[in-house]
């Protein structure tokens, strides 16, 4: 067995799903190739550090409904004061609108509160219709996770378009995708599903540091760039990934060094995860 055949059995292995021959030969590769071993005992740490995440309790204020009725209060009080007076139609019609904006504000607040008991999710949501994406981020490494509305087909490319990976989902069902660098240096991926107006980019650092720490090209090398010099994951979620950027990075951490590069430009930064910078659309 090569190493990339081994790096594709990583998940099957590690979920118990991979037939006994090659269970057998992926744990041959295992005692014979030190890279494939690191490689794979790092991945089983990322599983393990993910789902401590997802079993990290979400703390919701005591206060939390009262806070939420007191601002509703307040905005339909200033509303009610800039209102001019109304015929007898148009108090029906604003009495019915109301009606409506109160029944879906209360179920809000109840699946709010019900969620909020729940284990937390860290992470970033994309949506393409109802279908959801999900990234998470530890040390190094990414997962992707897709809950599908409908029957979808994830896949994963290279920066030159190359297909990775690619994961058919059946309607109504989840999975989770690892998202992996095998090269020494920084490495780029795109993440797409049909449908999706977002591009999903992906930054991942490499077995050593990239010295770009000063260039210039669109999101997607800025980010293998920021990934590579702060061996820190990043993830771009933006409609337009090929505006171009300069960076010079001198800031202590890749949040700032992203805030700097970016400040003149319509893009957010921010920290997620551990150590996941993610740069979206303002």
């Amino acid at each position: 067995m090569n190493k990339d055949k081994a790096y594709d059995f990583f998940s099957a292995y590690q979920e118990g799903v991979l037939d006994p021959g090659l269970r057998q030969a992926f744990e041959q590769k295992l005692a014979s190739d030190p890279q494939v071993a690191e490689e794979y005992r790092r991945f089983e740490l990322t599983l393990r550090e993910v789902d401590e995440v997802f079993r990290s309790p979400v703390e919701t204020p005591r206060d939390l409904h009262e806070r939420i009725l007191s601002r509703i209060d307040r905005h339909l009080y200033e509303q009610k004061r800039k209102r001019p007076v109304l015929g007898l139609a148009g108090i029906w019609r604003n009495l019915a609108f109301g009606t409506l904006a109160a029944a879906a504000l209360i179920g809000g607040i109840y699946g709010l509160m019900t969620r909020a008991g729940g284990p937390a999710r860290a992470g970033v949501v994309g949506q393409s219709g109802t279908t959801s994406l999900q990234f998470h981020a530890s040390l190094s490494s990414m997962f992707v996770e897709i809950n599908a509305a409908r029957e979808e087909t994830l896949t994963v490319r290279s920066i030159d378009g190359q297909v990775l990976n690619e994961v058919r989902i059946p309607a109504g069902e989840w999975r989770r995708t690892p998202l992996l660098n095998r090269q020494e240096t920084a490495a780029v991926l795109s993440v797409e599903i049909e449908g999706d107006k977002l591009s999903h980019i992906v930054g991942l650092p490499g077995r050593v540091q990239t010295s770009l720490q000063t260039g210039s090209g669109n999101l997607a090398e800025f980010a293998r760039a920021l990934a590579g010099w702060y061996r820190s994951p990043v993830l771009v979620e933006v409609a337009q990934p090929t505006q171009p950027v300069r960076w010079n990075f001198t800031q202590s951490g890749p949040t700032e060094a992203a805030s700097a590069a970016l400040q003149d430009m319509p893009f957010t930064v921010e920290s997620r995860d551990p150590n996941l910078v993610r740069i979206a659309d303002r």
